[in-house]
């Protein structure tokens, strides 16, 4: 074979470099361990130390409160009031949710409300939900604060 029927190896782009180096430093913090013994998956762009100070805090934490608002039961698939597919995006809130709506058009509260307890048996537990209710039985004094419509 000739020389010039050999390809030389190509060098390396510099996305692969960086790519490389992004991974060779998230291997790194892989060894690390925090004390809660979990680290943060990489999708949440979250600088392992600051991981560690927030773990470490909240174990040290003797008052803990969440507020809890529409984005934890909707990636469960519970529709928020006013996102996408929203209850209020069609209907006025005095229009289903109040003693005089129910009056006026029963026949649309109840089509509203079998919604809202249709799409809250179809839901499960989101990794949100989960860890809440993880730090709820660790923490008998945590409390949750929720203005979700499923509760």
């Amino acid at each position: 074979m000739s020389s010039k029927s050999q390809k030389s190896p190509s060098r390396p782009t510099a996305a692969s470099k960086h790519d490389a180096y992004l991974q060779k430093r998230y291997g790194k913090q892989q060894h690390r361990r925090t004390r809660s013994g979990v680290l943060p998956s990489p999708a949440l762009n979250i600088p392992l130390d600051s991981y560690t100070s927030f773990v470490t805090h909240l174990q040290s934490s003797t008052r803990i409160m969440a507020l809890l608002g529409a984005g934890l039961s909707a990636a469960s698939g519970i529709p928020t009031f006013r996102g996408p597919g929203g209850f209020w995006r069609e209907h006025n809130a005095m229009d289903l949710a109040t003693p005089e709506a129910f009056f006026k058009d029963p026949g649309l509260v109840w089509q509203f409300y079998n919604y809202r307890r249709h799409m809250a048996l179809r839901a499960a537990p989101n990794k949100a939900h989960l860890a809440l209710a993880k730090l709820a039985e660790k923490r008998p004094e945590f409390l949750a604060i929720s203005q979700n419509i499923d509760g």
